[in-house]
């Protein structure tokens, strides 16, 4: 009976001594802290060696060469000269990096909205995902450069942009990886730039190309390149040849109208011969032999055509 009890007790002493595992304390789990550009209250909440400024984190160590190209890249920005505001956003960031600076957020968000909004080719949007996708990982959702750069970036998903890259744990190899979508003709921005001459014909000839024929053909030209080599620009320079013969009607003489349009090199990028020639063939097409004169006339002029998305 003395062993029973001495058993019991024994046992009942083992259970009280062993107690739960308590949970660590608030204190001891280690805290991330928040990036450059966080929202704070006080300096407590930034990161050791930042500052909370305008209850934005800030990093005190600093670049001034990265601040002056910083601040040379948002004139560029508001003049909307973009690649040379994405030139100088680059140039502020490698100044910050060369210091051993923290890079702000805002020149990784403002080189990809200036790389964005100018980019061209395949491989320019590529390069501009790339930033953009730096961008999204160094900021946090609401900073005004972040919600820029999400703005941009909605307005490519019809050109193949798979937004789901941008959750990947590491940067893409390819953003632009799903099919994209055929412009439509009315998406499509029509510019001609033409010179001022006081010629015979010179001011119908630029009438008419204005009219909804040739903005619809050269839509169809732009859409057809598009195809082809994936660019939302293409240029094309074109000459307009116009003369005019005198016929002897006997009674009257009468002007017959010639005109001749031809493209003028090439327009410097992928793609842009074919466009200029499809231009021109629809160009000529609408225009025909030009309009009626009342005496002989020679004269020739170059203009250029773009087409934008």
């Amino acid at each position: 009976m003395r062993l029973l009890m001495t058993t019991v007790w024994l046992g009942f002493t083992l259970a009280a001594c062993t107690l739960p595992e308590k949970a660590p304390s608030p204190a001891a789990i280690e805290e991330v802290p928040p990036p450059p550009g966080a929202s704070c209250l006080s300096t407590l909440d930034c990161a050791p060696g930042d500052a909370c400024m305008a209850q934005v984190c800030r990093g005190t160590k600093t670049s001034a060469s990265g601040e002056i190209l910083a601040a040379l890249a948002g004139s560029h920005a508001q003049q909307n000269q973009h690649a040379a505001a994405a030139q100088a956003f680059g140039s502020a960031v490698d100044a910050f990096k060369k210091q051993g600076s923290p890079v702000p957020t805002e020149l990784f968000c403002g080189l990809a909205a200036a790389s964005l909004q100018g980019a061209s080719t395949r491989e320019a949007r590529e390069l501009a995902a790339r930033h953009a996708d730096q961008c999204l990982r160094a900021s946090t959702p609401g900073q005004p450069g972040r919600s820029a750069v999400v703005q941009l970036l909605a307005g490519l998903t019809t050109e193949g942009l798979d937004v789901a890259h941008f959750d990947e744990p590491q940067p893409a190899q390819v953003f632009f990886s799903a099919e994209p979508e055929r412009p439509r003709a009315d998406a499509v921005e029509i510019e001609f730039d033409l010179p001022t001459r006081d010629a015979p014909g010179f001011a119908e000839l630029t009438a008419g190309l204005r009219t909804p024929e040739i903005r619809d053909s050269v839509s169809r030209c732009f859409i057809a390149a598009w195809e082809k080599h994936r660019q939302n620009r293409a240029e094309a320079k074109i000459a307009l040849k116009f003369t005019s013969r005198m016929k002897d009607m006997g009674d009257y003489d009468a002007f017959a109208p010639q005109l001749e349009v031809s493209a003028v090199g090439d327009a410097g990028t992928e793609g842009g011969t074919t466009f200029a020639a499809c231009v021109v063939a629809g160009v000529q097409a609408a225009l025909g032999t030009g309009p009626k004169v009342n005496r002989v006339v020679a004269w020739e002029e170059a203009l250029r055509v773009v087409a934008h998305l």
